[in-house]
């Protein structure tokens, strides 16, 4: 007899066409073992609305399933997913591939990393991990960062970006033309384009070459501005963003793919989606040395090289055949569709035989939380909503008292003395850019400011 197929309800899904979830969700769906959902997500112009929509429709898709999957960019609604799972009896499954503290306060640099603003990202960010019973990260070094902040290494899967299948080699182009170079994604910090764009300045004089910037994003319209202000305005094209269909063309198009070139924390720990594709496609690719590329080593090749430099060399490799100076092969043993199915399956089959009374467990075994995993994932939870539901009130404790004491006239010192204590507390912990030690001094000017406003009330 067949055994009724594990059903997966994915939550989240900003994007079906997104390569990380739509790589897992196909390779799962190919499998009879598994019976993959995308729960759908209220629509409702108010917010308010839609979330309450949003929670009764995931305890209701909770109830139908066995596996409860958080998509990627989607931390925040972390604990949410956790007490559907709660409450139903299903596993949960935190895909991390983007945390909110690091893209924040380290890429974006839009937080200061003593706000108010990234406190709560990065606690945002443990809950998410406390919530999982498994949590997904896409390189080891990535992963090596959580289990020292966090603890729990056995709870964290490393589930690589991959190639896609489309991602095929291609034939090295003509050595008589131009260098070609390609860069291709949104425009964030993560990538370094200012590095990129201050190297190809630095190599005009020496050769003759042509890049292409595909895709859109905040920062496009400064590094436009500033291939213009170093020269490069005559061997530089820009093309908005394109479908993915479509990027196999570009590649083979292309001699050498840029890939990632950021300096923050996040930009060294991570392995880009066009690295991959640019390795699989038999191009060169010119990256970043990090510790999480070196994770590629088996695809490495001469011509790869942490350093901007490396471009003048991809001129001269280019004319040798393939495998010579590109990747020595396919990275289809760890990085391939089908692998890193293979290795989600294996996470998530809930599958759990006994031996002479031990129990061996061969993937994510669905279970109840125990009393002791119950407090230590209630806690995150208790204080994340019962915080705000407290100090919103808390002030309905002490009506009695200011009726019967203050009248009117307390009320309107107290409604008083409130909005000024906020509006100071606001000023101190969202800070717009304040420290920790002028968010402290603000703080006290804003409770002083209260206290003397019910003096003068009484």
């Amino acid at each position: 007899m067949t055994a009724a197929p594990i059903r997966v309800a994915y939550y989240r899904v900003h994007d079906l066409d997104y390569p990380r979830n739509s790589r897992i969700r196909a390779h799962l769906d190919r499998s009879s073992a598994f019976d993959v959902r995308v729960v759908p997500l209220s629509s409702h112009p108010r917010r308010s609305v839609r979330i309450l929509r949003d929670l009764r429709t995931l305890i209701s898709w909770a109830r139908r399933s066995d596996v409860l999957v958080l998509s990627e960019l989607r931390l925040a609604h972390a604990a949410i997913v956790w007490f559907a799972g709660l409450v139903t009896g299903s596993a949960v499954v935190v895909d991390g591939f983007v945390g909110l503290h690091e893209t924040a306060v380290g890429d974006w640099q839009s937080t200061s990393p003593r706000s108010l603003r990234a406190r709560s990202l990065a606690y945002l960010d443990r809950i998410a991990f406390c919530a999982a019973d498994l949590y997904l990260i896409d390189t080891a070094a990535r992963a090596t960062l959580l289990a020292t902040r966090y603890g729990r290494a056995e709870k964290i899967v490393v589930l690589p970006v991959g190639a896609p299948a489309w991602a095929v080699p291609q034939a090295p182009r003509e050595a008589q033309d131009r260098l070609r170079l390609l860069y291709y994604g949104n425009y964030i910090p993560l990538h370094g384009l200012d590095l990129v764009v201050d190297a190809l300045h630095e190599l005009v004089a020496e050769h003759d070459f042509e890049v292409t910037f595909i895709g859109n994003g905040a920062l496009r319209a400064g590094i436009e501005s500033k291939i213009t202000g170093a020269g490069l305005a005559d061997r530089s094209t820009f093309v908005d963003e394109i479908r993915e269909s479509q990027l196999l063309g570009r590649i083979a198009a292309a001699d050498v793919i840029l890939g990632v070139f950021g300096s923050s924390a996040k930009a060294t720990s991570v392995v880009a989606n066009k690295v991959w594709q640019g390795l699989a496609s038999g191009r060169i690719v010119v990256t970043a040395d990090s510790e999480a590329t070196r994770e590629l080593a088996p695809w490495r090749a001469p011509s790869w090289c942490g350093r901007t430099r490396a471009i003048p060399r991809a001129s001269r490799a280019r004319s040798e055949p393939y495998g010579a100076k590109r990747s020595p092969r396919r990275p289809r043993r760890h990085g391939a569709p089908r692998e890193l199915g293979d290795r989600a399956l294996r996470c998530l089959h809930p599958a759990a035989d006994r031996a002479g009374g031990d129990e061996v467990t061969t993937g994510l075994q669905v279970r109840r939380l125990d009393a002791a995993g119950l407090r230590r994932h209630l806690l995150p939870v208790l204080l994340y909503f019962g915080a705000p539901t407290l100090s919103a009130l808390a002030p309905l404790a002490v009506i009695p008292a200011i009726t019967s004491s203050l009248g009117a006239r307390g009320w309107a010192s107290t409604a008083i003395a409130l909005a000024v204590g906020n509006a100071g507390l606001v000023i101190a912990e969202v800070g717009w850019g304040s420290s920790a030690r002028n968010g402290s001094r603000s703080r006290h000017a804003a409770d002083w400011a209260s206290t003397a406003a019910l003096r003068r009330a009484s």
